[in-house]
């Protein structure tokens, strides 16, 4: 679980290499897709100013298929 407000965007990406597969699911804080260029044209990169921090907290539950 994680709150949209602080991660807006969620990635998925998947290894279909023989013999292993891999999917990953990462939420984020701002589009990665176009490139930090892109994200900052758009204004939606996020960047801390000195002494600026943030925090983000995410809950994993994994259970059976």
């Amino acid at each position: 679980m994680f709150h949209s407000g602080q991660l807006p965007a969620l990635l998925q990406w998947k290894s279909l290499r023989r013999g292993t597969y891999v999917l990953g699911i990462e939420p984020a804080n701002c589009p990665v897709i176009g490139g930090r260029v892109e994200a900052r044209e758009r204004g939606v990169l996020p960047v801390l100013q000195p002494g600026e921090s943030r925090r983000y907290a995410l809950e994993f539950r994994i259970g059976p298929a």
